[in-house]
């Protein structure tokens, strides 16, 4: 898709944004990127492609679908295979230390800071 110079300008108005001619060239060409990626998506069939639940199509036995297309194995021997999960596991790596926060409060009332009030109310 082709986008003009005077729409870029407009664009550029609309925003309230001041721009050179160099800056005006690179914002035109890299929108004219995009409109025209957008364009190739359109023609994209979504609907024949299988859905994902995840973008690196690892299932949550860690399952990986690429692996297995790569090795040229089916999904059967892949799973059989328990393929490893490249996301780390989701574990507490910190401890609870608000008890010892609050005892340098000068005004704590657990489990909170007490702060001098910002609104006043009639």
């Amino acid at each position: 898709m082709k986008i003009d110079e005077i729409t870029i300008k407009k664009i550029a108005a609309l925003a309230a944004i001041e721009m050179g001619p160099e800056e005006l060239e690179a914002q035109r060409q890299d929108l004219e990127n995009i409109a025209t990626f957008a364009e190739k998506l359109s023609g994209f069939d979504a609907e024949s492609q299988p859905e994902q639940t995840h973008p690196f199509g690892v299932d949550s036995a860690g399952y990986s679908h690429a692996d297995a297309q790569t090795k040229g194995q089916t999904s059967d021997h892949a799973k059989d295979q328990a393929s490893e999960n490249r996301l780390r596991e989701d574990k507490v790596t910190n401890k609870d230390r608000s008890e010892e926060w609050l005892k340098s409060a000068p005004d704590p009332k657990e489990p909170y800071f007490r702060a001098p009030g910002t609104i006043e109310w009639e």
